[in-house]
């Protein structure tokens, strides 16, 4: 039986690769997707501007915005946009400054989702979506615990890993904190650009969030040992 999805995401190179994955899964049937247009924090676009740029330097928020939209398009122009994979699709998509606004939520209960699936999503997701009889799932491009926080594949490999991983999680009241399904790792390429090892590593996520679908929960070894070693 398909599990119907709705999934949180934003407009990115990164979120179109998520949404033709799962369209090309028999498993899931995706009849929504929410965009993000928060940039940081609920204030002004200069203000959140100015808020990134001081956290992550320069260089790293160019790269940033070179994976979104407009600019997307001039540097990856192969990729398509998220709003127009799903209008090709047929796929309803809404607008999102803050997807817990009533309207959101009113808009998410009609659609009676089996999973809400967030990737490549900036918003905390809090009640009363974390109540809905939905599973609320993350994927995380990143292995958990360890590697919490923003930019999780640049975290490992600046830290020397051989292996990238990621993990699908369900989601609680913090960001990356919730109970572990599955993880996944696969070898580093170091010939390819950290724009295809996200690329893929967002490909190989739905993947997984597929054998959690056929498969159930994955153990997971040695997790509490591990927290002592999370990134925060």
């Amino acid at each position: 039986m398909r599990k119907k999805v709705v999934l949180f995401s934003g407009e990115s190179v990164f979120g179109s690769t998520i949404i033709n994955r799962l369209l090309n899964k028999q498993s899931f049937d995706l009849i929504g997707v929410f965009y993000s247009t928060r940039v940081y924090k609920k204030s002004s676009s200069i203000f959140s501007f100015y808020q990134v740029l001081s956290i992550t330097g320069m260089q790293y928020y160019w790269n940033i915005v070179k994976l979104n939209a407009p600019f997307a398009k001039l540097f990856y122009p192969e990729v398509t946009r998220t709003g127009k994979v799903c209008r090709q699709n047929g796929i309803p998509i809404f607008y999102a400054s803050d997807v817990h606004w009533p309207a959101n939520i009113e808009i998410i209960t009609q659609l009676k989702p089996d999973i809400i699936l967030s990737a490549y999503f900036n918003q905390l997701i809090k009640e009363p979506i974390l109540s809905f009889p939905a599973e609320v799932l993350n994927i995380h491009p990143g292995i958990l615990p360890e590697y919490r926080g923003l930019d999780p594949l640049l975290q490992q490999i600046i830290h020397g890993e051989d292996h990238l991983g990621m993990t699908l999680h369900r989601v609680d009241e913090t960001f990356d904190t919730g109970e572990i399904l599955r993880q996944k790792t696969m070898l580093r390429d170091k010939t390819k650009s950290l724009f295809e090892l996200y690329m893929e590593i967002w490909e190989q996520g739905v993947d997984m969030l597929e054998d959690y679908i056929r498969f159930g929960k994955q153990p997971i070894e040695n997790l509490t040992e591990r927290q002592q070693r999370s990134s925060y």
